[in-house]
C-alpha cells in the first residue's frame, strides 16, 4: 500500500525538473516539446510561476491568445511583481476593448517596473480611449521624452489629442511641464 500511494501521490520535485528540462529544451527543441515539458511542470506544481509565463510566450507564438491571456493571468495572481506578466495581460484587455481592465493591469506594470515606455504608451492609448485627455497627453510625453521606437506612435497621439476642440492648450501644457520649454515658440 505505501508504494502504491508514494507513486499516485503528485510530488512536486518533479515540476521543477520537469520546468529545467523545458528551459533547457528551449535552444534545441521545438514549441510542441517545450509545451509539453512545461505542462507537466504545472501539472506536478502549479505554483511555479515563471512556467506559466513560459507557456504565455509559447502559446503566443502558436497563436493561441485566449491560453496565453490565461497563463499570463495565473503569473500575477502567483507573482505579485511581475511587470512583463501585467503588461501582458493588459495588452490582451486592451485588444478586447476592456480599457478599465487595462488600465488596471498597465498601472500594476508601471508600479513594479516603473518608467518602462511600452507600458507608458499603453497607459496613454487606454487613458485616451477612455477620454481621460490629460492623463494620456501625460504619458505621451513622456514617451516622446524617451526617444524610443514608440515616440512616432506617441506624437500622433499628441496631436490626435491636440485637435480635439479645448485640448490643444492642456498638451502644450504637458510637453512645456517635461521638456521646461515650450516647442512651440
Amino acid at each position: 500500500i505505501h508504494f502504491y500511494f508514494n507513486r499516485t501521490t503528485i510530488n512536486p520535485h518533479y515540476g521543477k525538473a520537469f520546468y529545467r528540462l523545458g528551459r533547457e529544451c528551449q535552444d534545441k527543441c521545438g514549441l510542441d516539446e517545450q509545451l509539453s515539458y512545461f505542462q507537466k511542470a504545472v501539472f506536478y506544481d502549479p505554483n511555479l510561476n515563471d512556467v506559466y509565463y513560459r507557456l504565455g510566450i509559447i502559446y503566443g507564438k502558436q497563436g493561441q491568445i485566449e491560453k496565453e491571456f490565461a497563463a499570463y493571468k495565473k503569473v500575477t495572481a502567483l507573482d505579485h511583481i511581475n511587470a512583463d506578466a501585467y503588461l501582458k495581460a493588459g495588452r490582451y484587455y486592451f485588444e478586447k476593448g476592456e480599457w478599465d481592465y487595462a488600465l488596471r493591469y498597465f498601472l500594476q506594470s508601471n508600479r513594479y517596473k516603473p518608467g518602462e515606455h511600452g507600458t507608458f504608451y499603453y497607459l496613454a492609448r487606454s487613458y485616451e480611449k477612455k477620454q481621460m485627455y490629460k492623463e494620456a497627453a501625460h504619458y505621451y510625453v513622456s514617451v516622446v521624452s524617451g526617444q524610443t521606437y514608440l515616440s512616432a506612435e506617441a506624437c500622433q497621439g499628441l496631436w490626435r489629442i491636440s485637435r480635439i476642440l479645448g485640448q490643444r492648450e492642456m498638451v502644450l501644457d504637458e510637453v512645456y511641464k517635461m521638456h521646461g520649454n515650450p516647442l512651440w515658440e
